[in-house]
C-alpha cells in the first residue's frame, strides 16, 4: 500500500477514536498534556515558544497560551497562501483566519530561527516521534527554517505503531501524550520520570 494510502487509513481511524471521547474528557486529558509541557527543562528555559490555538479536536493549548503572561514571548503560527508566517501572540489582537482559528493580526513577522521550542499538533505520532499532520505539510516546511526543540502534543490514542513517512516528513524531538513522554533522545528523557516515559 502506498504512503498516501496508508496515512489515509490512520487519519480516518483516529477521526473515528475521537468520537469515542467527551468534550469534558479530552479537556481533562489536555490539562494532563499541558502541565507536563509546562514542567519540561526545555520549556522552562526557552524565552520565544511556538504554540498553536487548538481546533476543537485537537489537544487544548490554553494553559500553555498563558505561559505569555510569567514573561515568555509567545508566537502562533499564521496561513499565508501555503506555508505558515510566524506573529507573536498577543490576546487582544487576534482575529479569525483559516479553518477560523484565532490567528494574531499584527504586522510584525518573527524569525522561525528564534524560536526555541515548539509544540506542534498532529492528527497521530508513533513511539520512534514521526508525526502525521493533516495533509498540507504546513509544518514540515516550517520547521526546517527553525533549529528548536520540537514537541509533539496529542491524546494517547493518537499514538499508533508506526506513522508512514517520506523524505518531507519532520521528525519530533518528543511527544507528549497523558499517558506518556516518548522520545529517541535519551537527554530529553533524563529529566522526565522514568517510570512514565517510554525510550527507545
Amino acid at each position: 500500500m502506498e504512503i498516501i494510502e496508508q496515512k489515509k487509513l490512520i487519519r480516518k481511524k483516529i477521526k473515528e477514536l475521537k468520537c469515542l471521547f467527551t468534550s469534558g474528557q479530552t479537556d481533562v486529558m489536555s490539562g494532563i498534556i499541558c502541565n507536563k509541557v509546562l514542567e519540561l527543562q526545555e520549556f522552562k528555559d526557552a524565552h520565544t515558544i511556538l504554540l498553536y490555538n487548538s481546533l476543537p479536536d485537537e489537544v487544548k493549548t490554553s494553559i500553555l497560551l498563558e505561559s505569555y503572561k510569567k514573561g515568555k514571548k509567545i508566537v502562533l503560527p499564521v496561513v499565508k497562501g501555503d506555508n505558515l508566517i510566524l506573529k507573536e501572540y498577543i490576546p487582544s489582537q487576534l482575529q479569525v483566519g483559516y479553518m477560523n482559528i484565532l490567528e494574531p493580526c499584527g504586522d510584525d513577522i518573527i524569525d522561525p530561527k528564534e524560536i526555541e521550542l515548539a509544540v506542534i499538533p498532529g492528527i497521530a505520532f508513533d513511539s520512534h516521534c514521526h508525526r502525521l499532520g493533516r495533509g498540507k505539510g504546513y509544518y514540515d516546511r516550517l520547521l526546517p527554517q527553525t533549529n528548536c526543540t520540537k514537541v509533539g502534543i496529542c491524546y494517547s490514542f493518537q499514538i499508533v505503531e508506526n506513522i508512514p513517512v517520506d523524505r518531507n516528513d519532520i521528525k519530533m524531538d518528543i511527544v507528549i501524550t497523558d499517558c506518556n513522554l516518548y522520545s529517541y533522545k535519551q537527554e530529553y528523557l533524563d529529566s522526565y520520570d522514568n517510570s512514565q516515559a517510554n525510550s527507545l
